[in-house]
């Protein structure tokens, strides 16, 4: 899926200025970059927002995505060199890293599936000992916190049908929503990512067509629509409990402790500390 899910993140590029600024204007990933010494590596560095408040603390940080497009934003925007390569095929030496930073959307579940060992143990073998790794994530929002937060408690039942739908539907919908609004376009990008999506073929036909309805239902409600805009990445590429947990196993497994985890609104961000070595 991996396919799939680059080609949504490049065609919701437009919108990520927004949930940049939720992750650092006055939040809890920049108080942490300070602490990003020595050499440090970006996995997933995106339009290269986090590596340029790095740079402007004089740091070099080393930037790997999987997406040629937000490697270019990064330059138009930053001036930021990105390398486009997937971290599980990224050639890192044995500690050569003093901080390792996972930005968001890297691990999110369908990135990692079936590659989390191994992923969490490259971010091992590249990290010496005693150093940070810092993960940024999404975690799934809670219904009625995001309700009051919009004040929107009028329309609670209709907003509960509209939230039942999104996560139901996760990151097909959002893809959806971006671009195929018609019958064509949803043949489209069942044509161009045939062979991922074939068994999601009535779903996601289904999910056009629900989803339409419901644009049209919001288009007169500036009160929906924001809710809809705002809900939508963390419904589609939040990491649920479940998941956190596994990964935080993982990680333990190969001797990183939990120095600090913030949650503000709805982003995460742990530190952990590498304590021993267990890569070899």
């Amino acid at each position: 899926m991996l396919s799939l899910e680059l080609d949504l993140f490049e065609h919701l590029a437009f919108c990520w200025k927004h949930f940049e600024d939720d992750g650092l204007n006055g939040n809890n990933v920049q108080k942490y970059l300070d602490r990003a010494a020595g050499r440090v590596l970006i996995v997933g560095s995106g339009q290269g927002l986090v590596a340029s408040a790095l740079v402007k603390q004089g740091a070099e940080p080393v930037c790997i995505d999987c997406s040629h497009s937000m490697a270019r934003y990064a330059r138009e925007r930053f001036g930021i060199e990105t390398e486009v390569i997937n971290f599980i095929d990224y050639e890192a030496g044995a500690e050569c890293f003093d901080t390792v930073l996972v930005n968001t959307g890297v691990l999110y579940p369908a990135f990692l599936a079936a590659h989390q060992q191994h992923f969490t143990k490259k971010l091992s073998f590249c990290l010496r000992n005693g150093g940070r790794l810092l993960l940024c994530f999404f975690q799934l929002t809670d219904f009625d916190s995001t309700v009051e937060e919009f004040r929107l408690a009028q329309d609670r039942e209709q907003l509960i049908d509209i939230w039942n739908y999104l996560c139901d539907n996760g990151s097909l919908v959002q893809f959806l929503r971006v671009k195929f609004r018609s019958r064509q376009g949803i043949d489209y990008l069942l044509q161009r990512h045939q062979t991922e999506l074939r068994e999601y073929e009535e779903q996601i036909r289904n999910a056009g067509r629900a989803f339409m309805q419901i644009e049209q239902r919001s288009a007169s409600d500036p009160k929906l629509y924001s809710f809809l805009q705002r809900s939508l990445p963390y419904v589609c590429y939040g990491i649920p409990r479940k998941e956190q947990l596994e990964l935080f196993d993982c990680l333990s497994n190969l001797g990183f402790v939990i120095e600090r985890l913030d949650s503000k609104d709805k982003l995460v961000v742990v530190l952990l500390k590498k304590e021993s070595e267990t890569h070899k």
